[in-house]
């Protein structure tokens, strides 16, 4: 009889809202550790949303939040765009890359209801996902060493063979953020323990940035102690702890840079060199990643004011862009088949002005919201995602556009309730 009873209180508890919430947990921790299983993850959050049959409910409580419904038009944008485009099959696979724009608002909004507690654990559940992943690729660095001899293996792509570079430093730098928050910039009560394990955690997590040498996540790394130095100052006035610090965030980036990394490993960042390279003309068969950029960008503006207004369609936007690739000569860009390189170019080329008005007011006006509030976690992550957006069309690769989709409706729900600290602070009590 006992059994029975226990039985039947596991399954009054784990019920879809409780079941959603663990898929969303395990979602956070398999991220950074591998991305050919997140589609499957997301798939049975689908389905056990559709079973729980809370469809009115959901939409119902999602027009009462403009945030929300901004996102959610973003994503029906790409639909409308596939009205008009000729590739139905690209635009087809596009809209359900992106799916997780249109989900992850209403899922998340009615999984964690407000709750500190469920979005405290979704957080550390990415930091222990990516810290796994940082030891993972270290691990296989060091056992390809000794075959290839060469200590570039400890760098850029040979170290993070999970996720391109420059998406593994955009997750790390949000996981320095989460860190920098609850070890110095919130007023919850922590143990000395937990300070010293979430600063080595930090330094941790800086070098490996560094070893990864993705340009965008070094100048986002640096721009995200600038952020918290701010924030530590406005809130607690020790303006010598701050000075010190930046005198010591400025040693430690250089001695990584000049004594460790730019002996090894040649593609690291060279100012002398990029501005050189400014006053020659950029090979057209080039695949270097920042070359290969400025020639994509500048193809890209042309089709962008070929067709302003509605852009070429959710679907039309690859096979334009190769079409360009192939009259400008750019063989390198159009041998990788590269998109934009730029996700605002991107939306633009697809979506026309409708496409990069409603992008860039997803971003603007939750920054300016989370300002007011000093929701130090939003603000910066909002940042991370401006400048990755500048380099990477981020919302073409699921890597990309999940970490986007639920970070931001996961932080942007959350805005809404006490600030942060004090929420924390009594959940401890």
């Amino acid at each position: 009889m006992t059994n029975i009873v226990k039985s039947f209180s596991l399954s009054q508890k784990l019920n879809p809202l409780q079941i959603g919430y663990y898929l969303l947990l395990l979602l956070v921790f398999c991220l950074p550790l591998n991305k050919k299983i997140l589609p499957y993850i997301f798939a049975c959050i689908i389905l056990n949303w559709v079973i729980g049959l809370r469809l009115g409910t959901n939409f119902k409580s999602i027009f009462k939040n403009k945030y929300l419904l901004l996102f959610l038009s973003f994503y029906m944008l790409h639909l409308i765009g596939i009205l008009y485009s000729h590739d139905l099959y690209y635009g087809a696979n596009d809209v359900l890359l992106k799916l997780s724009l249109f989900i992850f608002p209403i899922v998340i909004f009615e999984t964690i209801n407000y709750s500190w507690d469920k979005v405290y654990k979704l957080l550390f559940s990415f930091v222990i996902g990516c810290f796994a992943a940082c030891i993972i690729c270290l691990i296989h660095s060091m056992i390809i060493y000794p075959i290839r001899k060469d200590l570039i293996v400890f760098f850029y792509g040979d170290l993070s063979f999970i996720h391109h570079p420059g998406y593994f430093s955009m997750y790390l730098n949000f996981v320095n953020v989460i860190l920098l928050y609850f070890t110095f910039l919130s007023d919850s009560s922590r143990t000395k323990i937990t300070t010293i394990l979430s600063c080595l955690l930090i330094v941790f997590f800086s070098v490996f940035i560094l070893l990864l040498n993705s340009k965008t996540g070094i100048i986002v790394s640096l721009l995200i102690y600038c952020i918290a130095l701010l924030y530590y100052y406005l809130h607690f006035k020790k303006g010598f702890i701050v000075l010190a610090t930046i005198i010591g965030i400025g040693l430690f980036f250089f001695s990584i840079q000049h004594y460790v990394t730019k002996p090894v490993n040649p593609r690291f960042l060279k100012p002398e060199v990029m501005i050189q390279d400014e006053h020659k003309t950029i090979d057209k068969q080039t695949t270097e990643s920042t070359s290969v950029r400025i020639l994509i960008w500048g193809s890209a503006m042309e089709i962008i004011k070929q067709n302003l207004l509605f852009g070429v369609g959710t679907g039309d936007v690859k096979d334009v862009l190769l079409d360009k690739y192939k009259e400008k000569g750019m063989t390198g860009a159009l041998n990788e088949r590269l998109n934009a390189h730029d996700q605002f170019l991107q939306t633009f080329i697809a979506l026309g002005l409708p496409g990069i008005l409603l992008l860039f007011s997803s971003l603007v006006f939750p920054l300016i919201a989370a300002l007011r509030k000093w929701n130090f976690i939003y603000i910066t992550f909002l940042i991370i995602i401006f400048i990755n957006f500048l380099t990477e069309s981020m919302l073409e690769t699921i890597a990309g556009v999940i970490f986007y989709a639920l970070f931001n409706s996961l932080l942007m729900v959350n805005m809404y309730r006490k600030e942060l600290s004090l929420k924390y602070h009594l959940l401890q009590d």
